[in-house]
């Protein structure tokens, strides 16, 4: 068989993730149990069964110590590549980790070497951490950081209040745009401070006494 030279992780993972979608997974890219910890790839959800997959486009030490990491996570855990070598299913078989080797731009070239071992009982924060975004906001694999957070999502929302409405106040604001805090009081302090140091893409301050106006960042 022909095999694929892929130019990116995000395009080594493309037919992974359709693979799995024909298989009937739910798949979720991207996915972080924590503002800043580790992104799993994929993260692929049947019923209440999680398998991790991490790509890369080399089998090396760092896709293996990646995907070891999801093994407390996940029910099941494996490597997505596009080749396969003996050594290295034989390292896999002992830590439970399988092996996908993607070959081609297709889901007919994905083909599972090695089965990963099932865990029955996992640590629960992976699937909680679970959005409908995580399955459209960046493709797995992407070299650009694009991956969903409560607090882009927030950022998201605001941005598209503000255009809407530029200059609408920070009250007003938060009454219109939703939000991951907890309270008005606290999203009010948290965006303000956010937009005030520029952390907030494509939305400036103004202050007009103690009042806090926003405006997009093209509106002068």
């Amino acid at each position: 068989m022909g095999l694929k030279r892929f130019a990116t992780e995000a395009d080594l993972a493309r037919p992974l993730v359709a693979w799995l979608e024909d298989l009937g997974w739910d798949v979720y890219q991207e996915v972080a149990m924590h503002a800043y910890g580790r992104r799993a790839d994929i993260v692929a959800k049947r019923g209440p069964i999680l398998w991790v997959i991490e790509t890369k486009l080399r089998l090396g030490w760092e896709v293996l110590t990646q995907a070891e990491f999801w093994l407390l996570h996940a029910h099941r855990v494996s490597v997505g590549v596009p080749t396969v070598f003996p050594a290295a299913e034989r390292i896999g078989r002992l830590l439970g980790i399988g092996f996908l080797s993607v070959y081609g731009a297709s889901i007919d070239c994905v083909q599972e070497v090695v089965r990963p071992a099932f865990r029955r009982r996992v640590q629960p924060r992976l699937g909680q951490c679970l959005r409908e975004e995580h399955k459209v906001y960046g493709e797995a694999g992407n070299a650009a950081s694009q991956y969903y957070t409560p607090f882009k999502a927030t950022c998201r929302a605001v941005l598209e209040v503000v255009k809407q409405e530029p200059g609408i106040n920070l009250k007003d604001l938060i009454v219109r745009a939703p939000h991951h805090y907890a309270t008005p009081e606290s999203a009010r302090c948290s965006i303000a401070k956010w937009a005030d140091e520029g952390k907030i893409p494509g939305i400036r301050v103004e202050r007009k006494g103690r009042l806090i106006h926003l405006y997009p960042t093209e509106a002068r």
